[in-house]
């Protein structure tokens, strides 16, 4: 077993003592290939995410496009008949795209439930392999803290960030259908904006990055510190 004296050896851990370094993925493609291979066995389950993504995009856009319809050819000639079964269409859509995300969310939430609990048996059957001088050389705080929070930004983007990059791209495919076949004009402007509002969310993207990558140190940093500090050996803890 390793020693628990001060003068057992310790990883380096940053430029100080009992500092983590923050390490991203040196092969993000390879990452993101192996990462596939966990979810493969759900592609079934993701083909209906997908579609009921599809569904509940094109019920907002519908939404959004019939106002003016409802304006125009309703409320101004004063249809009251019409206008009513226009705002129980509007109902009808809203509820249909309630319950395409619930259902949506709950299939992807078990889909990245499954892949880390597939995850967290590899990792624990790589532990088991390692040698007893891996353990020597590192800290126990750390490697927890490096799956814990691995394992935890891995459930994150399985069961938020890829549906709401779909949904996202959908619903700008969409939205911009709607405003040509409404305005050309005042689609033409909105576009020339585009690259504008891109430019703006590439450089709040990149200080959002440098913030979570602060985040993610500063935690690792701080759950090592809590675990060495509350950690006494047997030999020293009073009965």
């Amino acid at each position: 077993m390793a020693n628990t004296n001060n003068n057992s050896p310790q990883r380096p851990m940053g430029r100080g003592r009992g500092r983590v370094a923050f390490e991203s993925a040196k092969d993000t493609k390879g990452t993101l290939k192996r990462l596939l291979k966990y979810i493969e066995k759900d592609k079934k389950k993701l083909v209906v995410v997908f579609l009921l993504v599809i569904v509940s995009s094109l019920t907002s856009i519908l939404s959004t496009s019939i106002l003016k319809p409802i304006v125009d050819d309703y409320i101004a000639p004063k249809d009251w008949p019409g206008l009513i079964r226009m705002i129980g269409l509007m109902i009808l859509l809203a509820v249909i795209g309630a319950l395409a995300t619930l259902v949506q969310n709950r299939i992807m939430l078990k889909i990245s439930q499954t892949t880390v609990r597939d995850l967290r048996r590899d990792v624990f059957n790589q532990l088991v392999k390692l040698p007893i001088r891996y353990y020597d050389t590192h800290s126990s705080g750390e490697l927890m803290s490096r799956i814990t929070n691995d394992l935890q930004n891995v459930t994150d983007i399985l069961s938020s960030s890829i549906v709401s990059i779909f949904s996202n791209v959908l619903t700008f495919v969409g939205v911009t259908v709607a405003m040509l076949m409404i305005s050309p004009t005042l689609t033409l402007l909105n576009i020339i904006a585009i690259p504008i509002i891109i430019l703006i969310t590439s450089k709040i993207a990149k200080i959002n990055r440098k913030q979570f990558m602060a985040q993610q140190a500063e935690l690792r940093k701080n759950q090592w510190i809590y675990r060495r500090k509350n950690f006494r050996p047997i030999c020293c803890q009073s009965f």
